[in-house]
């Protein structure tokens, strides 16, 4: 018995000691994995020590889940990390038996590792061409090992030995997911590889970065284009242009989209504006007839990519260093993006936007393992949110985008459509303020056929200035209004054009709630009916659109489709039969499938948003108009919306009803006792009412209850100002985030609308700020210069006097003011400064040619000439030459003038004005 014991705990400590050593080996591997996986660059030696550790590990491993099997059980029953170690062994053996199958499967591509990185991906390209893998099963065996870790209770991340592992373990989920989307990405692109794009073609892409703060049917107003050439497996070409660079106008015969005209105001079509359908193939080939226009070559491929879907792609790539602007750490919302680039300028965005394009493009360029993953889960989202959308000429590639949903089109159906699209027409940045929802009544007959719909969308403009806090760029705003036939300029206003896409034969009844008629068109399989609505900060205002679908199918089902460069409007079906009501609540992320069976909604992905306070808040504003006021604000404050019954007050200001707007704010003041914005927009009244001394008070007031509000500062130190407390002011603006900033935009706004005189008080409160701020001082010599149809010259001639007295020997400021002279007919003062020009900056041609042509105008022959002849040594053109020989003719040099206009017809045989001095040559004694 004794010797029995002895045997059991010998074989006790050779298992114990067996489970010890290979956990040790374990842990050993690990690190050298570890290890092995972090090094850059990764030559095929490192890529095979890696797959042969993985082999060891493996065979460690399925020993030491055979030695711990016995503890298993025992180990279950632990509420502690312990009793997360049977199912981690699971998920550990078939995540290391997938690994190592992979390392089998892809061994002949380890080589490719020591290629020339230029190389590398053509290589890798060939090889997977003649070698696809199975995407499906790659997709299942991931899927399997996900659903085995799913089963890992999340407690295994405080086991000791996995404590530097914590954030890694945190992430494995979801990098199973990325690996599945990614794999399943590249499985529906893999049609494309295999034709050839890219690697045995090229691929020549055409990349429209849009804006989706300036709200589009495609996505967003086209601030950027860029241009991709890859070829043999790489980038061979990248380019980034301003939309605006892109000037040729649409050919004649085209006519330009009608509500760009009526509410846009524009007189010209651009390829800007390029992207007025919805249905991306229709506006990418509208994009490509204006990029032949301006003289660029063809395409392949058209891409709409918006704002959004880069922020996917930022926040995968983060920490990202944008080249003459920073790092961008995280990318949480489109305001931490733009935030990198607040203070710059006021209209400073389309260069960011150029350089974070470029950066984002160039980083994913050199992107890691696990990046590529995090790249292709957020790609995939893109397309399926519309906030990327792919065009093809090739007929076979863009039947793949169709198939695969990439293309960004609206599919004809044959049961109940639906579809908003929104076009800002306001010349504003304020899309993030704008709250919509969408509900639609379905009334159905006893077999299940709609009878008619009522569509209802409610909009609210959340802007204000105190609210323009928020926002780290500049929100303007141009709107058309239609009763007053003129536009108005007030910041954050939303000039819209709303179409709702309907099936093909449905038949509206009414339209309500719009500022006009109703625009009735057919766009493709769809019947369109559009409208415009100007939407005021503040202001909440309904539409509501009752029309018969006419379609026959059953049982009821129901596409909403998404519009491209949104996010998730909360949206409502409500489907009434009979005695019968059933309601689905969700939100439009993506495209939407409802159907109506068994006397309830279902939808292939329900997400349930949470009750909206906002319709709580119009509750209480409907309530508060008929009078019940106290009904109203109990309302408003039992549902904690109070600060949104403060919108209200800026849209009585806006709708020109200043007097209830006071009336308004004077009964939720005392609900909101310590409401910086209530304080705020007191004074913001008073101003409007010219009661300077409350306005004062009532912005000290807000700033002691909100002392980081920008608004409120700004708007103080503007009325100490006014008040002829100059030094208070400046005191005042020193103590903003950015004084330069808030003044540009309000100069510039100022500049816009036309009010010359006040943009020039906010460029000299700018230049107390900085006397040599150069940017001011350009902006204000163009006020004077090409802000009105005939320039001051006398103006700008004084200006030009003192930034000389800042600038001292400034050729640039020399050149403006000679100019100011010569308008003035002042041609000695003129040659004064454009000899000094010429002595400050010797090779400034065009300073030599108008000091020549002011000699000239004097009579002063002999030094105009010589100012000319050192023009042409400096810059041979056509028209010097023409010039030097009519000098030369005046001084009756005709031989030399003769080899002048000789001179000129080399370099331009056919000039207009060549003909006419040869003959008056010809004429001279």
């Amino acid at each position: 018995m004794r010797r029995f014991f002895l045997f059991g705990l010998a074989l006790l400590g050779l298992w114990l000691g067996l489970i010890a050593w290979f956990s040790y080996q374990l842990a050993d591997q690990r690190q050298s994995l570890h290890t092995l996986m972090q090094t850059r660059p990764l030559q095929s030696s490192q890529a095979q020590a890696f797959c042969s550790e993985l082999d060891s590990t493996h065979s460690n491993m399925v020993w030491l889940r055979r030695l711990s099997l016995p503890l298993h059980p025992i180990l279950r029953q632990s509420d502690t990390w312990l009793g997360a170690l049977p199912a981690a062994s699971d998920a550990a053996q078939q995540g290391a038996e997938l690994a190592q199958g992979y390392c089998q499967q892809f061994n002949p591509l380890i080589a490719i590792l020591d290629l020339p990185a230029n190389q590398r991906t053509k290589a890798l390209l060939d090889w997977l061409s003649a070698n696809p893998p199975n995407w499906l099963e790659l997709q299942t065996e991931l899927s399997q090992l996900q659903q085995t870790w799913q089963t890992v209770p999340s407690n295994i991340q405080t086991a000791p030995f996995f404590r530097n592992y914590q954030t890694q373990l945190a992430q494995f989920d979801q990098q199973l997911t990325s690996a599945q989307t990614t794999l399943g990405l590249l499985e529906q692109a893999w049609p494309l590889v295999e034709a050839g794009w890219g690697w045995q073609k090229p691929l020549r892409l055409l990349i429209a970065g849009q804006n989706p703060l300036e709200l589009r049917p495609s996505g967003g107003f086209i601030g950027s284009i860029a241009t991709l050439t890859i070829e043999q497996g790489q980038i061979r070409t990248m380019a980034y242009f301003n939309s605006a660079d892109f000037a040729a106008v649409a050919p004649t015969g085209s006519a330009m989209p009608k509500p760009y005209n009526d509410y846009l105001r524009a007189s010209i079509w651009t390829l800007r504006d390029a992207n007025w359908w919805p249905d991306w193939p229709t506006s990418a080939q509208s994009l490509q007839t204006f990029w032949q226009l301006n003289q660029q070559p063809e395409v392949d491929a058209v891409i709409a990519l918006d704002l959004y879907a880069l922020q996917g792609l930022i926040q995968v790539l983060a920490p990202l260093e944008i080249a003459g602007y920073g790092q961008i750490s995280q990318a949480e919302s489109l305001e931490q993006i733009f935030g990198l680039y607040d203070g710059r300028s006021v209209t400073g965005d389309k260069q960011f936007l150029a350089a974070l394009f470029n950066s984002t493009l160039e980083t994913a360029r050199h992107a890691s393992f696990s990046q590529w993953l995090g790249i292709g889960a957020s790609l995939q989202q893109a397309l399926q949110q519309r906030h990327l959308s792919i065009y093809f000429n090739d007929q076979p590639s863009q039947a793949l985008m169709l198939a695969n949903g990439w293309a960004g089109t609206m599919p004809a159906l044959e049961h109940d459509v639906l579809a908003l699209v929104d076009a800002d027409l306001s010349y504003s940045d304020g899309q993030n303020f704008i709250e919509q929802r969408m509900q639609l009544e379905v009334q159905l007959d006893a077999q299940a056929r709609p009878l008619t719909n009522t569509l209802t969308i409610t909009y609210t403009n959340r802007y204000d200035d105190w609210r323009a806090d928020l926002s780290k760029h500049a929100v303007y705003g141009y709107c058309y209004n239609v009763k007053l036939a003129v536009q108005q300029r007030i910041p954050g206003c939303y000039g819209d054009y709303a179409r709702a896409y309907l099936p093909i034969n449905a038949i509206p009844l009414s339209l309500d709630g719009a500022d006009t008629p109703p625009d009735l068109t057919q766009e493709g399989q769809f019947t369109s009916v559009g409208w415009y609505m100007l939407l005021y900060p503040g202001q909440t205002r309904t539409i509501r659109l009752r029309y018969l679908p006419n379609i026959q199918s059953q049982p009821y089902q129901l596409t909403w489709f998404k519009q491209a460069g949104t996010l998730g409007h909360p949206i409502t079906l409500i489907i009434n039969q009979a005695n019968l009501q059933a309601q689905w609540h969700g939100s439009l992320r993506h495209d939407r499938q409802l159907r109506f069976e068994a006397g309830t909604i279902q939808a292939s992905a329900s997400d349930s948003p949470a009750p909206e306070p906002q319709q709580s808040a119009e509750q209480a504003w409907q309530l508060w108009q008929q009078g019940q006021t106290s009904v109203a604000l109990d309302l408003w404050q039992s549902s904690n919306t109070l600060d949104r019954a403060l919108d209200w007050v800026v849209a009585l200001r806006w709708t020109d009803d200043p007097g209830t707007a006071n009336q308004f704010l004077s009964q939720l003041q005392p609900l909101l006792p310590n409401s910086g914005r209530a304080a705020f927009l007191a004074g913001w009244l008073a101003e409007l009412n010219d009661d300077q001394p409350t306005a004062l008070q009532a912005y000290q007031t807000a700033l002691e209850h909100e002392p980081t509000s920008q608004a409120a500062r700004l708007a103080l130190a503007l009325l100490q100002l006014q008040l002829g407390d100059a030094q208070a002011a400046q005191t005042t603006l020193q103590q903003l985030e950015n004084p330069r900033l808030a003044l540009q935009r309000l100069a510039f706004d100022q500049r816009m609308a036309g009010d010359l005189a006040q943009a020039e008080r906010y460029y000299q409160l700018l230049l107390t700020l900085d006397p040599r701020d150069r940017e001011v001082w350009e902006e204000r010599y163009w006020l004077r210069r090409y802000a009105n149809d005939q320039p001051d010259w006398q103006a700008v001639e004084q200006l030009a006097n003192q930034a000389i007295g800042i600038f001292a020997n400034d050729a640039q400021w020399l050149s403006r003011r000679a100019e100011s002279y010569e308008r003035q007919n002042l041609p000695q003062q003129a040659i004064a400064d454009w000899q000094q020009v010429t002595t400050i900056s010797p090779t400034n041609s065009l300073a030599w040619y108008y000091l020549g042509l002011q000699q000239r105008a004097l009579g002063d022959w002999s030094a105009a000439q010589s100012s000319l002849e050192t023009l042409i040594a400096l810059d041979p053109q056509a028209d010097y030459y023409l010039v030097l020989g009519d000098t030369l003719r005046e001084l009756q040099l005709f031989d030399a003038a003769r080899e002048a206009y000789a001179n000129a017809a080399k370099l331009e045989p056919e000039h207009p004005g060549l003909a006419e001095r040869l003959r008056l040559l010809e004429a001279s004694p």
